[in-house]
């Protein structure tokens, strides 16, 4: 690696700091290293300096996508006119059991690449395929040959037996967790770095919570868990006083806290968030999941009464999109629509809003970060922080006239408006093209596997949908 810096001039730069977002002209630049070093309007010239021209163009930092499923990609959108139970029984209950290493490596690359090419640069992958040693080592290859940045939630397994790790389960997280967090996982700088994904209080004994958190903050790893009733739970379930009280629960085992993001929280009560927002704890909102599965609407503005800033996620692939710009959109929406529905009930007009498109930017981008347990590495374009940088292109017609740039990004833009991708400070898209060598192989390699799970599944005894589309894969 060369000394060479690179600076990114002219650009119309949108940040969510410390405080709210910011818009202005600035220059950035970065070391080879893939520091950020200097952000200011017309940065003197550096001797030898690499220089992006940035005008036209919108420079933020990466999105962040705090929660997603990237084995899933294989199966886009075979569970999006499921309910979540259904969703449960058919690619978490079947389809997974099918996979093999070969087959996590070609899903979780081609999802990575569909994140870097959509100006996603970080991802929380909470990796409930860890059927066997080798599936977690092909999965953490994945996302070392995509160059993604990846907080690698290592889960449980979705194998023959997924009841078992389910249902009041009194099985411990694989202890396989050690020997990747003592192996190639042992850098918490590296590019990918190691978390646990652990089951929530009404899937497991209270043994197993607490052996499972115990095992985390002993390996010194973040947490990810199901908060309120997640994908693949049954309907039905009561909820607060005399039913499900997961939050309660784990504030009693003393495992709330910075350490901890929880996701699905639709069904949590104030109290709840409460001792959420007392413990600093993190929340992950997956709007588009959420609401097109079952799970109900976002828990936006109840988290904000307790000032807690949601974190943004796009979870399930086999249900929903990877863009975390339509989930930027799915979550403004959501929120307004939940606000002006009440108030129109009650009789009231609405004034104003309690939440902004700045509110959404920094959500899908610092706060998501923090969600992540990297919110002092990255999610804002700060001296001192990796250089994960977006370029978008603002000529197009979606962009043009940018009356207010925070609020175009959110509600306009879109994939095809990413010119530039920059992780680590390594470009990892220029000219809107990705910079991996073969992105048909890649393709071609999940449609092999994908074709192998699909031959390996009885599909004809798993509960439909209302609309029977199960004779194309037959």
């Amino acid at each position: 690696m060369t000394n060479q810096v690179t600076t990114i001039r002219g650009g119309l730069v949108i940040s969510a700091g410390a405080g709210s977002a910011t818009v202005d002209h600035l220059d950035t630049r970065f070391s080879a290293d893939g520091w950020i070093t200097e952000v200011g309007p017309s940065l003197p010239p550096v001797a030898g300096e690499n220089v992006i021209d940035a005008s036209s163009m919108i420079v933020m930092p990466g999105l962040v996508d705090s929660h997603r499923h990237p084995w899933q990609a294989l199966m886009r959108c075979i569970s999006t006119d499921q309910t979540v139970v259904e969703y449960r029984s058919l690619a978490r209950g079947r389809l997974a059991a099918r996979y093999r290493p070969e087959d996590v490596y070609a899903a979780i690359l081609l999802s990575d690449l569909e994140a870097i090419n959509g100006g996603v640069t970080a991802v929380s992958d909470l990796a409930h395929i860890m059927n066997s040693p080798e599936h977690a080592d092909a999965a953490i290859q994945a996302h070392a040959d995509s160059g993604l940045r990846v907080l690698f939630c290592h889960g449980e397994p979705n194998d023959l037996e997924v009841d078992a790790w389910y249902h009041n389960s009194s099985r411990k997280h694989p202890d396989d967790v050690r020997r990747l967090r003592n192996g190639v996982l042992h850098d918490d700088d590296a590019r990918v770095t190691l978390g646990m994904k652990v089951r929530p209080p009404f899937l497991v004994t209270p043994e197993v919570l607490r052996y499972d958190f115990e095992l985390a903050r002993e390996l010194d790893l973040h947490v990810a868990m199901d908060g309120g009733l997640g994908g693949g739970c049954w309907t039905g379930a009561r909820w607060g006083d005399d039913g499900l009280v997961p939050i309660e629960d784990i504030q009693t085992i003393g495992q709330l806290g910075p350490h901890l993001t929880l996701v699905h929280c639709n069904n949590l009560t104030d109290s709840d968030f409460a001792l959420i927002a007392e413990t600093g704890t993190h929340v992950s909102i997956s709007p588009d999941h959420e609401m097109l599965c079952g799970h109900g609407l976002p828990a936006t503005i109840r988290m904000r009464h307790h000032n807690l800033e949601a974190a943004l996620s796009t979870d399930s692939l086999v249900a929903v999109s990877g863009d975390m710009f339509a989930a930027m959109r799915s979550l403004l929406t959501a929120t307004r629509g939940g606000i002006s529905d009440a108030a129109y009930r009650s009789g009231e007009a609405v004034w104003s809003w309690d939440i902004t498109s700045a509110d959404v930017f920094r959500s899908a981008t610092l706060s998501s970060a923090a969600a992540c347990g990297l919110g002092d590495k990255i999610g804002s374009l700060e001296p001192g922080k990796r250089a994960d940088i977006v370029l978008l292109k603002s000529d197009p017609l979606n962009l043009t006239l940018l009356n207010n740039p925070i609020a175009n990004v959110v509600t306009s833009a879109h994939p095809g408006n990413v010119d530039t991708v920059i992780i680590n400070g390594e470009v990892m898209k220029s000219g809107g093209a990705l910079k991996f060598p073969d992105v048909d192989a890649v393709v071609d390699a999940a449609e092999r596997s994908r074709a192998h799970v699909l031959a390996e599944t009885d599909l004809a005894t798993i509960k439909k949908p209302h609309v029977d589309n199960w004779a194309m894969f037959a």
